[in-house]
């Protein structure tokens, strides 16, 4: 799934966000972490909505948290 990135948030634990991902989300191929951010609880949100709102600008949104880009 190269240049498909997932930008979300969860306040579990990043391994289960993993499994998650493997499953519930029904993603169809194996995936590769490429980068993991830790920030302030208070913060997720705010930090959540602005990068979805850079990356929609660019139009690289499909609608389900899922990216395309380089």
């Amino acid at each position: 799934m190269e240049n498909l990135y997932k930008v979300g948030l969860t306040s579990n634990s990043v391994s289960l966000k993993l499994k998650e991902l493997s499953s519930v989300t029904g993603v169809p191929k194996t995936f590769q972490v490429e980068k993991i951010f830790e920030v302030d609880a208070s913060k997720l949100e705010e930090i959540e909505y602005i990068s979805h709102q850079k990356i929609e600008s660019e139009n690289l949104h499909d609608g389900k948290e899922f990216f395309e880009g380089s």
